[in-house]
């Protein structure tokens, strides 16, 4: 969380703030129930999408998706990877 909190919100590939957005954006878009109705008219639109895992999932969703991120990267990093 201390990464997330103080990244400066800069990307590049030794960026480990951005690493860790994106894969807890991936972790909420998996969580994310958009009805298809909703998304015709969206089809690769990012913004929308990233409205969409803003308004269709709770505080408490977020919260367990970076918690999710953040055990699998420690366990990541523990095995050397």
């Amino acid at each position: 969380m201390a990464v997330i909190k103080n990244w400066n919100k800069q990307y590049g590939t030794g960026s480990v703030g951005t690493a860790l957005a994106i894969s807890w954006a991936r972790k909420l878009q998996n969580i994310t129930k958009i009805d298809p109705k909703e998304s015709a008219n969206h089809k690769g639109d990012q913004v929308f999408l990233i409205d969409m895992m803003i308004v269709k999932t709770s505080g408490e969703e977020k919260l367990k998706a970076i918690r999710m991120q953040s055990t699998s990267s420690r366990a990541t990093m523990a095995n050397g990877m």
